[in-house]
């Protein structure tokens, strides 16, 4: 097989979505021989790029392949346990043609909708990471200047350093001293204000008593 012949098989297979691996016991043959062949090329190459995806529909084309159980070697391994469409009985009979067709269809189309959903959360979450690194990088831009700022030695201040205030010009500094109202002395808890009335009175006193007095 030439280089030319390979490069076409794994362009062809590199541009497709489901793999459709009709199993004959001739193919089973010459996938499982030592010796290279284009079946066993092609089929290697279908299990590096669609098994696991889960994204190949073996088709069964005689009756003694029916049974998956009884593959033998690499084929088997490979795909022995995939969902596989049985169209052994159905060459003669076109009513079971027509529903395998429709069986494989159905197949078909069940995958390319899993692909597709899978492919569609993988591009949002790829766009996810992407706006995250984004973001990171806003951050990291942020940090890197902000600490470029404070390593600067132009803009560092000397916290230990006296501070000097200046002057108004033409005037001395001004001088606090207390505030002459807080000196007056301030009246007792027992005084009481001259315009409230005694709060006891001979023979005893009640709540009138503390009614301001009317005055002339």
């Amino acid at each position: 097989m030439t280089k030319e012949i390979k490069k076409s098989m794994r362009n062809g297979l590199d541009k497709t979505q489901i793999a459709l691996v009709f199993v004959t016991r001739e193919y089973e043959t010459r996938v499982n021989q030592v010796a290279e062949s284009p079946a066993k090329f092609e089929f290697y190459h279908i299990a590096e790029n669609f098994q696991a995806c889960n994204a190949i529909i073996p088709i069964i084309c005689e009756e003694e392949m029916s049974i998956q159980s009884a593959w033998k070697g690499y084929l088997k391994g490979t795909i022995g346990h995939t969902t596989a469409i049985d169209f052994s009985d159905a060459w003669e009979d076109e009513a079971v043609f027509a529903q395998r067709c429709t069986d494989l269809l159905f197949l078909i189309r069940s995958i390319l909708k899993r692909l597709r959903d899978e492919g569609g959360r993988q591009v949002a979450n790829e766009n996810m990471q992407k706006k995250a690194d984004s973001e990171a990088t806003k951050r990291g831009s942020l940090l890197s200047a902000l600490i470029a700022v404070v390593e600067d030695s132009t803009n560092v201040v000397d916290l230990e350093a006296p501070v000097e205030y200046a002057q108004p010009t033409g005037q001395s500094s001004i001088e606090l001293t207390e505030n002459p109202l807080h000196q007056q002395q301030r009246p007792s808890c027992t005084s009481r204000p001259p315009f409230f009335g005694q709060t006891k009175a001979s023979g005893g006193g009640g709540v009138r008593d503390l009614i301001p007095k009317k005055t002339s």
